[in-house]
């Protein structure tokens, strides 16, 4: 929504045929030097932050969940292999699908 105006007005661009944005990490100053843009810098660090937090996240809960499971199968009263197996197949397909 923020960069709608600005591609139309700089660019006269609707955001809707643009396939891909780049980014900038350097622009040029008055004097013609290469100099970093650091709202870039943040925003990507931002994004990075944001991306490997939810990862972490699926990977911390998604183990404690698989010992929980682990233990309550080992201590349930369920004799039968195949509804063990069955059980350990339906928590696979659970995780596979969060991942």
């Amino acid at each position: 929504m923020f960069s709608r105006i600005p591609l139309l007005e700089h660019y006269d661009t609707r955001i809707e045929d643009i396939s891909y944005v780049i980014v900038w990490f350097r622009v040029v100053n008055e004097d013609g030097v290469l100099e970093p843009r650091w709202t870039t810098f943040i925003g990507i660090a931002n994004l990075w932050f944001m991306v490997t937090s939810s990862f972490v996240c699926v990977i911390f809960f998604g183990i404690k969940c698989y010992t929980k499971i682990t233990k309550a199968l080992k201590h349930s009263k369920m004799s039968s292999y195949y509804a063990r197996s069955i059980q350990k197949q339906l928590f696979q397909a659970l995780v596979l699908q969060v991942g």
